[in-house]
């Protein structure tokens, strides 16, 4: 089948992003190029995912117009002072991202779905989460990976990171955290021995690696370090004898994992912990955006089960004799990470916990403007006063459901 006879998913809102279902062609090997035109005489050059092979469905997202589709910068702060550029789809008419290559039964299904743009899908998903295999959260930065990356790349980080040489960040999405741990490590002692790895399930590897690639010199620094993205599925036993062949990770990261909190994906995702980090030296890391209080919180209570302790992470910085705070008559440097300070310190058992008065007392006391400049508290806020709030108040709001905890193997 030739790229102008493959079937396509296409939308006919006017500026959408559009799913393309296509085929690859005959005697195309990965890395190689084909051309499609569709029927507008739109004129695309594609490149065969490094996992495909001829006959095999790959699905695409291209933007008609372009002009809603922008870069994401996101400043580290001034102690490693890099600035990450990143796109969530296309940053051109022109450009694609490969999101699917294997030729199975979930791409059949995508394909039999009909012309929907990809906020069609992502809002389906997040109506009824059914399949941990394409929910859409790939495609954006998420304000919980931004507080993990800017932590990282924080003068806070480094009594946790200093002494860390295999790193792995899971579910990495756009790449922002896993790029903010990169920079940090790079800057640090020895970052030539130093290795960190990016990871996502296999359809999100293109966004990811073209974010990666676009900063990799940036986040560098000349350094030595070795850094790389690579595919992960929590859960698949041949994935992770793959990523822990030579040894385990000393430091696992990972932003906002708990999107989707179905049993199974908590289950595969604290096996795979479990499987990749090394028992004696490994640390987790790991920036939670509070949603559903009771389902999330299943995930730390299947940690504990298999010998796992979480803490906040400014308890376990101040354990191991860290600091937390800029010292009085510390020189603070503009745009200097400060989001420790107003962090919210209840434990994973307390949040949202209705049991738990140290909960209630936070939710009650803690209060933003709505609509007419009246405050409300964080338990009374609703949709509709989300949309009439002022931006700094909207993203403090956002702040206020996420923490970051650190976690470990107990001894």
């Amino acid at each position: 089948m030739s790229p102008q006879e493959s079937e396509k998913t296409e939308a006919e809102t006017a500026g959408a992003l559009t799913l393309l279902s296509l085929t690859i062609p005959e005697g195309k090997k990965p890395g190689e190029t084909f051309q499609y035109t569709d029927e507008d005489g739109l004129e695309l050059e594609i490149t065969v995912p490094e996992d495909g092979k001829a006959g095999d469905k790959m699905e695409i997202l291209i933007d008609n117009e372009d002009d809603d589709i922008e870069a994401v910068s996101v400043a580290l702060g001034p102690h490693v002072d890099v600035t990450l550029n990143m796109v969530t789809f296309l940053d051109d008419p022109d450009e694609i991202i490969a999101i699917a290559g294997d030729d199975n039964e979930e791409g059949d299904a995508k394909e039999e779905e009909g012309g929907k743009t990809i906020t069609e899908l992502i809002q389906e998903e997040e109506d009824d989460i059914d399949d941990d295999e394409f929910d859409g959260t790939n495609f954006m930065v998420w304000p919980a990976g931004i507080e993990l990356a800017q932590f990282l790349a924080s003068p806070f980080a480094k009594t946790l990171i200093h002494d860390k040489k295999n790193a792995l960040e899971l579910g990495s999405g756009c790449g922002v955290a896993g790029m903010a741990l990169t920079a940090a490590l790079a800057r640090g002692d020895n970052p030539k021995d130093t290795q960190v790895t990016l990871s996502d399930l296999p359809h999100a590897m293109s966004l990811l690696t073209a974010n990666f690639e676009e900063n990799k010199e940036e986040l560098f620094n000349n350094s030595g370090i070795q850094a790389k993205t690579a595919p992960l599925s929590w859960g698949d036993e041949e994935c992770l004898k793959t990523h822990t062949q030579e040894k385990k990770y000393d430091l696992v990261v990972a932003a906002d994992v708990l999107y989707n909190a179905e049993d199974t994906v908590i289950k595969n995702l604290s096996s795979t912990i479990d499987a990749v980090l090394d028992p004696d030296s490994g640390l987790i890391l790991l920036a939670q955006r509070w949603r559903r209080f009771d389902e999330e919180r299943a995930f730390f209570e299947e940690m504990e089960k298999i010998g796992y302790e979480f803490v906040h992470v400014k308890s376990r910085i101040c354990e191991l004799g860290g600091k937390t705070t800029y010292d009085d008559g510390e020189e603070k440097k503009e745009d200097a990470y400060v989001g420790l300070d107003d962090m919210c310190e209840l434990t994973w058992k307390e949040f949202g916990n209705k049991d738990s008065s140290n909960s209630q007392k936070y939710f009650s006391e803690t209060t933003f403007e709505t609509k007419d400049g009246a405050k409300k508290s964080l338990a009374d806020i609703d949709e509709e006063d989300l949309e009439v709030m002022g931006d700094d108040d909207f993203d403090n709001c956002e702040l206020a459901f996420i923490q970051i905890y650190a976690g470990r193997k107990k001894q």
